[in-house]
Protein backbone atom coordinates (compact mmCIF):
# COMPACT_ATOMS: atom_id res chain seq x y z
CA UNK A 1 0.00 0.00 0.00
CA UNK A 2 2.76 2.29 0.90
CA UNK A 3 4.14 1.45 -2.77
CA UNK A 4 1.07 2.68 -3.87
CA UNK A 5 1.32 5.73 -2.48
CA UNK A 6 4.59 6.86 -3.57
CA UNK A 7 2.99 6.14 -7.06
CA UNK A 8 0.11 8.02 -6.55
CA UNK A 9 2.61 11.35 -5.12
CA UNK A 10 4.84 11.47 -7.72
CA UNK A 11 4.84 11.33 -11.56
CA UNK A 12 7.76 8.60 -11.71
CA UNK A 13 10.40 6.85 -9.37
CA UNK A 14 12.65 4.69 -9.43
CA UNK A 15 12.92 1.37 -7.09
CA UNK A 16 15.41 2.77 -5.14
CA UNK A 17 13.56 5.42 -4.74
CA UNK A 18 10.72 4.23 -3.55
CA UNK A 19 12.08 1.54 -1.40
CA UNK A 20 14.34 4.12 0.98
CA UNK A 21 10.92 6.16 1.12
CA UNK A 22 8.96 2.73 2.25
CA UNK A 23 11.76 1.82 4.36
CA UNK A 24 11.92 -1.38 2.65
CA UNK A 25 15.58 -3.05 0.87
CA UNK A 26 16.02 -2.51 -2.89
CA UNK A 27 15.46 -6.48 -3.24
CA UNK A 28 12.23 -6.26 -1.40
CA UNK A 29 11.49 -3.25 -3.79
CA UNK A 30 12.47 -5.01 -6.95
CA UNK A 31 9.70 -7.87 -5.86
CA UNK A 32 7.14 -5.59 -4.88
CA UNK A 33 7.21 -3.49 -8.29
CA UNK A 34 7.49 -6.72 -10.41
CA UNK A 35 3.84 -7.50 -8.49
CA UNK A 36 2.52 -4.37 -9.41
CA UNK A 37 3.48 -3.96 -12.82
CA UNK A 38 1.96 -7.87 -13.12
CA UNK A 39 -1.21 -6.67 -11.76
CA UNK A 40 -1.45 -3.13 -13.90
CA UNK A 41 -0.91 -1.03 -11.19
CA UNK A 42 2.59 0.29 -12.05
CA UNK A 43 4.23 0.67 -15.08
CA UNK A 44 7.76 1.13 -16.33
CA UNK A 45 7.52 4.28 -18.38
CA UNK A 46 11.77 4.55 -19.23
CA UNK A 47 14.94 1.99 -18.00
CA UNK A 48 14.22 1.99 -14.11
CA UNK A 49 11.88 4.96 -13.76
CA UNK A 50 8.09 3.47 -12.52
CA UNK A 51 4.62 5.29 -13.01
CA UNK A 52 0.74 4.43 -11.95
CA UNK A 53 -0.99 1.77 -14.33
CA UNK A 54 -4.01 1.15 -16.10
CA UNK A 55 -5.81 -0.20 -13.50
CA UNK A 56 -5.77 3.25 -11.55
CA UNK A 57 -7.58 4.58 -13.51
CA UNK A 58 -10.15 1.70 -13.29
CA UNK A 59 -10.05 2.42 -9.54
CA UNK A 60 -10.24 5.79 -9.75
CA UNK A 61 -13.48 5.83 -11.94
CA UNK A 62 -14.76 3.41 -9.41
CA UNK A 63 -14.41 6.13 -6.58
CA UNK A 64 -15.90 8.68 -8.83
CA UNK A 65 -18.77 6.19 -9.63
CA UNK A 66 -19.56 5.21 -5.83
CA UNK A 67 -18.50 8.36 -3.65
CA UNK A 68 -19.12 11.34 -5.53
CA UNK A 69 -21.45 10.76 -8.75
CA UNK A 70 -23.88 8.35 -6.96
CA UNK A 71 -23.63 10.89 -3.76
CA UNK A 72 -24.54 14.68 -3.57
CA UNK A 73 -21.05 15.68 -4.10
CA UNK A 74 -21.03 16.01 -7.99
CA UNK A 75 -24.56 17.27 -8.94
CA UNK A 76 -24.05 19.86 -6.32
CA UNK A 77 -20.44 21.04 -7.47
CA UNK A 78 -22.19 21.59 -10.85
CA UNK A 79 -25.27 23.54 -9.37
CA UNK A 80 -22.26 25.39 -7.86
CA UNK A 81 -20.06 26.13 -10.70
CA UNK A 82 -23.59 26.98 -13.15
CA UNK A 83 -24.89 29.46 -10.17
CA UNK A 84 -21.52 31.46 -9.83
CA UNK A 85 -20.22 31.08 -13.23
CA UNK A 86 -17.07 29.92 -11.74
CA UNK A 87 -14.92 26.95 -10.81
CA UNK A 88 -15.76 24.56 -8.22
CA UNK A 89 -14.19 21.50 -6.47
CA UNK A 90 -14.46 19.24 -3.69
CA UNK A 91 -11.18 18.98 -2.02
CA UNK A 92 -10.22 16.15 0.78
CA UNK A 93 -7.19 15.77 3.50
CA UNK A 94 -4.92 13.61 3.10
CA UNK A 95 -2.11 12.84 5.40
CA UNK A 96 -0.75 16.34 5.26
CA UNK A 97 -1.78 17.58 1.51
CA UNK A 98 -5.08 18.16 -0.03
CA UNK A 99 -6.32 16.35 -2.62
CA UNK A 100 -8.69 17.16 -5.51
CA UNK A 101 -11.53 14.46 -5.82
CA UNK A 102 -13.98 15.99 -7.95
CA UNK A 103 -14.44 19.18 -9.69
CA UNK A 104 -17.02 21.18 -12.06
CA UNK A 105 -15.37 23.69 -14.63
CA UNK A 106 -16.81 27.41 -14.98
CA UNK A 107 -19.47 27.00 -18.20
CA UNK A 108 -18.38 30.19 -19.39
CA UNK A 109 -14.43 30.87 -18.39
CA UNK A 110 -11.26 29.03 -18.21
CA UNK A 111 -9.32 28.96 -15.32
CA UNK A 112 -5.73 28.05 -14.58
CA UNK A 113 -5.54 27.04 -11.19
CA UNK A 114 -3.17 24.11 -9.24
CA UNK A 115 -6.29 21.94 -7.84
CA UNK A 116 -7.46 20.37 -11.29
CA UNK A 117 -8.99 17.33 -10.58
CA UNK A 118 -6.52 14.42 -8.84
CA UNK A 119 -3.64 17.24 -8.08
CA UNK A 120 -2.14 17.83 -4.39
CA UNK A 121 -0.78 20.79 -2.52
CA UNK A 122 0.28 20.63 0.94
CA UNK A 123 -2.18 21.55 3.74
CA UNK A 124 -1.00 24.79 4.31
CA UNK A 125 -1.92 27.87 3.09
CA UNK A 126 -4.91 29.03 0.83
CA UNK A 127 -8.72 28.86 1.23
CA UNK A 128 -8.86 25.20 1.17
CA UNK A 129 -5.94 24.73 3.78
CA UNK A 130 -7.30 27.00 5.82
CA UNK A 131 -11.18 25.62 5.71
CA UNK A 132 -9.59 22.15 6.82
CA UNK A 133 -7.07 22.87 9.19
CA UNK A 134 -9.55 24.86 11.67
CA UNK A 135 -11.14 22.09 11.72
CA UNK A 136 -7.73 20.09 13.23
CA UNK A 137 -6.68 20.23 16.89
CA UNK A 138 -4.35 22.44 17.73
CA UNK A 139 -1.37 19.92 18.25
CA UNK A 140 -2.30 18.42 14.63
CA UNK A 141 -1.76 21.84 13.37
CA UNK A 142 1.39 22.16 15.00
CA UNK A 143 2.88 18.76 14.03
CA UNK A 144 1.97 19.50 10.28
CA UNK A 145 3.42 23.01 10.90
CA UNK A 146 6.67 21.74 12.60
CA UNK A 147 7.01 19.08 9.20
CA UNK A 148 6.90 21.55 6.75
CA UNK A 149 9.23 23.55 8.82
CA UNK A 150 7.40 26.52 9.69
CA UNK A 151 8.80 28.95 11.81
CA UNK A 152 6.91 31.04 14.65
CA UNK A 153 5.93 33.45 12.36
CA UNK A 154 4.50 31.56 9.85
CA UNK A 155 2.77 28.92 11.98
CA UNK A 156 1.26 31.94 13.88
CA UNK A 157 -0.15 33.81 10.67
CA UNK A 158 -2.24 30.36 9.24
CA UNK A 159 -3.26 29.82 13.32
CA UNK A 160 -4.70 33.39 13.04
CA UNK A 161 -6.55 32.86 10.28
CA UNK A 162 -7.78 29.17 11.66
CA UNK A 163 -9.57 31.41 14.40
CA UNK A 164 -11.15 33.63 11.86
CA UNK A 165 -12.18 30.85 9.89
CA UNK A 166 -13.18 29.00 13.04
CA UNK A 167 -15.48 31.72 13.58
CA UNK A 168 -17.28 32.63 10.45
CA UNK A 169 -17.32 29.37 8.97
CA UNK A 170 -15.26 29.67 5.47
CA UNK A 171 -11.78 30.67 4.56
CA UNK A 172 -10.85 33.27 1.74
CA UNK A 173 -7.72 34.13 0.14
CA UNK A 174 -6.46 35.46 -3.17
CA UNK A 175 -3.18 34.87 -4.65
CA UNK A 176 -1.82 32.32 -2.08
CA UNK A 177 -1.34 29.39 -4.29
CA UNK A 178 -2.25 31.23 -8.12
CA UNK A 179 -1.54 35.13 -8.41
CA UNK A 180 -4.41 36.36 -9.67
CA UNK A 181 -6.77 33.61 -8.36
CA UNK A 182 -9.53 34.42 -5.31
CA UNK A 183 -10.97 31.22 -3.73
CA UNK A 184 -13.36 30.71 -0.93
CA UNK A 185 -13.75 27.61 0.91
CA UNK A 186 -16.21 26.30 3.55
CA UNK A 187 -16.04 22.79 5.60
CA UNK A 188 -18.22 19.50 4.84
CA UNK A 189 -18.67 17.85 8.08
CA UNK A 190 -21.08 14.62 8.63
CA UNK A 191 -23.84 13.94 11.41
CA UNK A 192 -20.89 13.61 13.99
CA UNK A 193 -19.28 16.68 13.18
CA UNK A 194 -16.41 15.09 11.63
CA UNK A 195 -14.87 17.24 8.84
CA UNK A 196 -15.14 14.90 5.36
CA UNK A 197 -14.18 17.61 3.11
CA UNK A 198 -14.31 21.33 1.56
CA UNK A 199 -16.31 23.45 -1.09
CA UNK A 200 -13.91 25.50 -2.67
CA UNK A 201 -14.95 27.92 -5.40
CA UNK A 202 -12.51 30.05 -7.05
CA UNK A 203 -12.26 32.92 -9.42
CA UNK A 204 -9.75 35.25 -10.92
CA UNK A 205 -9.69 38.58 -8.35
CA UNK A 206 -10.97 40.96 -11.05
CA UNK A 207 -14.85 39.35 -11.11
CA UNK A 208 -14.74 39.27 -7.73
CA UNK A 209 -14.94 42.57 -6.82
CA UNK A 210 -18.70 43.00 -6.73
CA UNK A 211 -19.33 39.15 -6.46
CA UNK A 212 -17.40 38.78 -3.11
CA UNK A 213 -20.88 38.00 -0.99
CA UNK A 214 -22.33 36.40 -3.79
CA UNK A 215 -19.92 33.35 -3.82
CA UNK A 216 -19.27 33.43 -0.18
CA UNK A 217 -23.14 32.81 -0.06
CA UNK A 218 -22.98 30.43 -2.46
CA UNK A 219 -20.13 27.95 -1.03
CA UNK A 220 -21.91 28.33 2.11
CA UNK A 221 -25.01 27.05 1.27
CA UNK A 222 -23.72 24.39 -1.00
CA UNK A 223 -20.97 23.46 1.77
CA UNK A 224 -24.51 23.34 4.26
CA UNK A 225 -26.78 21.18 2.40
CA UNK A 226 -24.35 18.20 1.92
CA UNK A 227 -23.09 18.22 5.56
CA UNK A 228 -24.60 15.54 7.33
CA UNK A 229 -26.36 14.25 4.03
CA UNK A 230 -27.24 10.56 3.66
CA UNK A 231 -25.94 10.48 0.49
CA UNK A 232 -22.51 11.84 1.36
CA UNK A 233 -19.83 9.06 0.23
CA UNK A 234 -15.91 10.00 0.36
Amino acid sequence: MRFLQCLADRPTVTVEEISQQCGVPVSTGYRLIRMLVDSGFAQRVSPGRYSAGAVSVKLAQRYRDQALTTGAITGSLRRLSEQSGEFAAYMVPHDDEILCVDAAESPRYALRCCYTLGASQPLLRGATATAILSHMSSTRRTQIFSRHGLDRKQSQEIEDSCRTAERVGYAISAGVLDEGVWGVSAPVVDGREVLQGVVTLMAPVPRVTDRKQHYIRLVLETSQALSGSSQLRV
